[in-house]
């Protein structure tokens, strides 16, 4: 299992907007939509521990090749 994280120094006001905006650039984003399944996409509040306060997209990619890769 992998995950990827983006972070930045300056807040953006929406970061899932930032994104689907990043994704157009390198002309994925319609694959991103139509081959991975969005699981959760919205914004998240962490009451455990440290409070922490953001946006999240969770997807599910389909495996390619016999080992993931």
């Amino acid at each position: 299992m992998s995950s990827e994280a983006e972070e930045l120094l300056n807040p953006q006001a929406d970061l899932i907007t930032t994104m689907k905006s990043n994704l157009k650039e390198r002309g994925i984003y319609s694959l991103t939509t139509i081959s991975f399944k969005t699981i959760r996409k919205g914004n998240k509040n962490e009451t455990g521990g440290d409070l922490l306060t953001g946006q999240e997209w969770l997807s599910q990619a389909p495996m390619q090749g016999q080992n993931g890769i």
